[in-house]
């Protein structure tokens, strides 16, 4: 089955490939969505659109400027919640309206920032270090005229001090890492370049900017690198005082994951079917985001009382 739908992907963007021109103009491709088509990544990127995806969330609008990646690409085509992470999108929107402070740890574009800056009442930090993903994040917010949002340009870590990061020449967003065999597998056919960095840790953000015994959200994804964020974070940890969305992609990821969790933390995993979460306590194949929250807060935090 993996081989036939292989090679009929390939098919597919082969005949799509010669006509993709016709489509390319935004107000083409603006009409197609409007009439209900909806376009798969593979396809979509052949069309190269440039100009700003829109969305609408409790019933705000929000805005991204394309770059063409598939985050913003499958948002466009379907939407929100039924695009790229569009069950970890809707699971972080419905977690964010309950909560002061949300830290976003590798925001990228800054979708997440974006979705939680519904909530009006909230601070946001946004943390992006590579320096051309970061002016993308900054522009997102600025076409939002969102004031929440704090960018801030420091890698997440394990100390306070200086890290050297790992990124493509072309400053491809998905790999960049402090992880060099994290950024090197994930490389393909491009060049490395290292960038240097200031970095700090979650516990002494927090100690500034937060009140005593306030519970943040965080969401952390930082391309094989989320062990340094949780080694930076052992108060808020122990303290029972965060609630976190985190990507974890294979078994040993999740078993450095689980070695920081205390025994007062219940763990899910997000799934892409209602009710959207699933307790777990082990890694499970093809869920890629768990959460983490304290067993103090989840009655507070009704999402839990449904999950699976």
């Amino acid at each position: 089955m993996q081989i036939f739908m292989k090679t009929l992907r390939t098919v597919t963007k082969k005949l799509f490939i010669p006509l993709s021109f016709l489509l390319r103009p935004a107000p083409v491709q603006h009409f197609l969505r409007k009439i209900g088509v909806s376009l798969p990544y593979f396809l979509a990127k052949q069309l190269n659109y440039k100009g700003v995806v829109d969305f609408t969330l409790d019933g705000k609008s929000l805005y991204m400027q394309s770059h063409n990646t598939p985050i913003e690409m499958t948002i466009f085509w379907k939407g929100l919640f039924n695009g790229r992470e569009g069950a970890e999108l809707r699971v972080w929107h419905q977690l964010s309206q309950k909560f002061s402070y949300i830290y976003d740890v590798g925001a990228n574009n800054g979708i997440y920032s974006l979705v939680a800056s519904t909530n009006q009442t909230a601070k946001i930090f946004a943390f992006e270090p590579v320096p051309v993903v970061n002016e993308m994040l900054k522009e997102n917010i600025a076409l939002n005229k969102l004031t929440s949002i704090t960018v801030q340009p420091e890698v997440v870590s394990d100390n306070n001090g200086r890290v050297t990061l790992f990124v493509p020449k072309t400053g491809w967003v998905d790999v960049a890492s402090v992880n060099k065999d994290f950024a090197t597998k994930h490389l393909r056919t491009e060049a490395m370049s290292e960038i240097e960095c200031d970095s700090l840790t979650m516990d002494s953000h927090t100690e500034t900017h937060l009140k005593d015994g306030e519970v943040v959200l965080m969401k952390i994804d930082v391309e094989g690198a989320e062990p340094k964020v949780l080694a930076g974070m052992k108060n808020l940890l122990s303290s029972n005082r965060v609630v976190g969305l985190i990507e974890i992609l294979n078994q040993e990821a999740y078993d450095d994951f689980y070695n920081f969790m205390p025994s007062s933390y219940s763990i899910y995993g997000v799934i892409a079917v209602a009710p959207y979460l699933k307790s777990v306590n082990n890694f499970v194949p093809g869920i890629k985001n768990y959460i983490f929250v304290p067993q103090n807060q989840i009655e507070k935090l009704e999402i839990f009382t449904n999950a699976s």
